[in-house]
C-alpha cells in the first residue's frame, strides 16, 4: 500500500537521524541505507511538479521537509519557492507564506503566459489586471504588451510588495527595444 499524506508528520529530531540538509544547494540527502537506498543518496522523486520523501510511511513534499530540517521545527504555514521553481529548495528560495501570499508568487496563464496579462482579441489591445482576494482590479487596455506588464508590475508591488510576482524571464521576452511582435501570434 502507498504512502499517506497527512499532516501527522514526523517530528524533526526523527528527520534528522535519517537526513543531512544542504542549505546553498537544496539537497536533502540520506544518513543511512533504507531498502534500495544508500546513504550519501539525494532524497525525493519527482514525478509531479515537487519533491516528494516518504518517512515512516508518510509522504512528505521535500520543500517542507528542508525547511524542517534548516529550521528546526516544521513550517506553520505554506513554504514558497521565492523564484518560482518547485525544485529549487535552498534556503535562500524558501520562505513561509499564506495561501494567498503563495498564490501571488505564482506564473501567468493564457496567450500571453503573463500573470495580470491578456489578449483582448475584439479590442486587439493588451488588457492588464491584478487580482486581490476575490476581486480582479482592472488596469487598462494597451497597445503594446511592455505597457500592460509595466502596468501589472507597478499595481502588484505597490499591493503585494514582496509577494509580487514580476513576470520573471517571461517579461524579458516581450520588453527588448527590439521585440516587433507586439501582438500574439494567432492574431492578424
Amino acid at each position: 500500500m502507498g504512502a499517506k499524506r497527512v499532516r501527522n508528520h514526523p517530528n524533526v529530531e526523527r528527520l534528522n537521524e535519517l537526513f543531512t540538509y544542504d542549505p546553498y544547494q537544496g539537497t536533502v540527502t540520506r544518513k543511512i541505507d533504507a531498502g534500495n537506498y544508500k546513504a550519501g543518496d539525494v532524497v525525493g522523486s519527482f514525478s509531479g511538479p515537487y519533491g516528494i520523501t516518504t518517512v515512516d510511511g508518510v509522504a512528505l513534499l521535500l520543500h517542507r521537509v528542508a525547511w524542517a530540517l534548516n529550521c528546526g521545527e516544521w513550517p506553520s504555514l505554506q513554504v514558497d519557492h521565492i523564484n518560482g521553481n518547485k525544485r529549487d529548495n535552498r534556503a535562500e528560495n524558501l520562505r513561509e507564506a499564506t495561501h494567498s501570499e503563495n498564490m501571488r508568487n505564482k506564473a501567468g496563464w493564457g496567450k500571453s503566459r503573463i500573470k495580470g496579462v491578456c489578449w483582448v482579441k475584439k479590442d486587439k489591445r493588451w488588457r492588464a489586471s491584478l487580482g486581490i482576494g476575490k476581486s480582479v482590479r482592472y488596469l487598462g487596455q494597451y497597445d503594446r504588451i511592455c505597457d500592460a506588464i509595466h502596468a501589472h508590475r507597478k499595481a502588484a508591488q505597490a499591493v503585494q510588495g514582496e509577494f509580487a510576482l514580476h513576470n520573471r524571464a517571461s517579461v524579458m521576452q516581450h520588453t527588448s527595444h527590439n521585440d516587433v511582435s507586439q501582438t500574439p501570434n494567432h492574431v492578424e
